[in-house]
C-alpha cells in the first residue's frame, strides 16, 4: 500500500485511519473529552474510532461521516483517512451512499400553541355565557318580584278626580237656600233622557287632586330596579337605579313607589328622612307615599 503524502511511514499497526487521527490528536495536545465537544460527540465514539472499531458506530455511512469530521477537525487530507477505512478487512459492509456531510441533531419539536389557545379562548366564551345567563335570570327575578301596574290598578288614582256634573245655575229669584227653585220641565228629546238636577252641596273631592306635589329624593346604595308614579298615573321613574346614583322627583300624592332591592335605597320626603317598610325575607317592596310624607 502505497503512503499518504503529507504522512510519514508507520509500521502497518499504526497507519490505521484510528491510529493516525489518535497521534494527531495526541500532538496538538488535545484530550478526549475536548475533541468530543468540538464535534459534539459523545467521547466513546472518539475512543472507538481511534480503536478502528468501527461496527460500534452503526452503518459505513456513520462511521464515514465521523471520520470526515475527526479529519478535518485535525486538519488532515480526508481521503487517505478514508483510503485506509475502506482497506480495513473487518470494517462493516453496506452498500450505503457516502453522505457529504453529517446531518446536525434534530432539534426537539417545537409544542403548538394552538391547543393552549383554543382552550383559552374556550374558557372566555364560556364565562361570558355565563355572566349573560345571570344577568338575565336576575332580571326575570327582579321583574317578578315587583308588580308592574295595570289598568285595573291606576283606575282609583285616575279616578279620583270627581266627574263634571252639571249644575243648574241659581236663579235671581230664589231668596234663600232652604227654598230652591223646583227644577225646569225637562226637554224631551229623542237623544237623551231628562237629567235631574243634583244638590247644591257636591261632596268633598279626593285628596289627591288638592294636595300639594311633594318632593322624594331616593339615594342608591346599590343596583335597585325602581318604578314611581304619582296620583295622576305619570311614571315619574322607571329604570335601575345603580350604586352611588341619588334621583329626585316631584309628584303629586299619593305616590306609589316599587323597589327591587329595599336594602339598597335610602328614601327623604320633603327633605326628611324617612324608613322603608320591609317583608321579612324578600327584597322587592311596594309602598305608597301619602301627602304627609307617611309611608302606607
Amino acid at each position: 500500500m502505497s503512503q499518504a503524502p503529507g504522512l510519514p511511514a508507520q509500521p502497518e499497526s499504526e497507519s490505521t485511519p484510528g491510529a493516525l487521527l489518535k497521534r494527531e490528536r495526541e500532538r496538538r495536545a488535545l484530550s478526549v473529552q475536548q475533541a468530543a465537544e468540538d464535534l459534539h460527540l459523545d467521547p466513546w465514539v472518539i475512543e472507538a474510532i481511534e480503536a478502528n472499531r468501527f461496527q460500534a458506530l452503526g452503518a459505513p455511512v456513520y462511521a464515514k461521516g465521523h471520520l470526515r469530521k475527526y479529519a478535518t477537525l485535525l486538519e488532515l487530507a480526508v481521503e487517505p483517512i478514508i483510503e485506509k477505512y475502506e482497506a480495513l478487512q473487518d470494517r462493516p459492509i453496506a452498500a450505503d451512499p457516502i453522505p457529504t456531510a453529517i446531518a446536525a441533531p434534530l432539534p426537539p419539536p417545537r409544542r403548538s400553541l394552538k391547543g393552549p389557545i383554543w382552550i383559552v379562548l374556550s374558557m372566555i366564551v364560556a364565562g361570558l355565557l355565563a355572566w349573560a345567563a345571570i344577568e338575565f335570570f336576575a332580571y326575570r327575578r327582579i321583574a317578578s318580584a315587583t308588580p308592574q301596574l295595570t289598568s285595573a290598578t291606576r283606575l282609583p288614582v285616575t279616578s279620583s278626580v270627581a266627574p263634571t256634573v252639571p249644575v243648574a245655575a241659581p236663579s235671581s229669584e230664589q231668596t234663600t237656600p232652604e227654598t230652591p227653585r223646583p227644577n225646569p220641565a225637562p226637554v224631551e228629546s229623542a237623544q237623551s233622557p231628562a237629567i235631574e238636577t243634583p244638590p247644591v252641596d257636591l261632596p268633598a273631592q279626593s285628596s289627591g287632586a288638592t294636595a300639594e306635589p311633594i318632593q322624594v329624593r331616593l339615594s342608591f346604595a346599590g343596583d335597585s330596579w325602581t318604578e314611581v308614579y304619582d296620583a295622576q298615573g305619570t311614571r315619574l321613574m322607571f329604570a335601575m337605579g345603580s350604586e352611588g346614583r341619588t334621583r329626585t322627583l316631584t309628584g303629586i300624592p299619593p305616590l306609589q313607589v316599587n323597589l327591587g332591592s329595599v336594602s339598597a335605597v335610602s328614601l327623604e320626603v320633603n327633605g326628611e328622612p324617612v324608613a322603608i317598610p320591609r317583608r321579612e325575607g324578600r327584597e322587592s317592596v311596594r309602598f305608597v307615599i301619602e301627602p304627609n310624607g307617611n309611608l302606607r
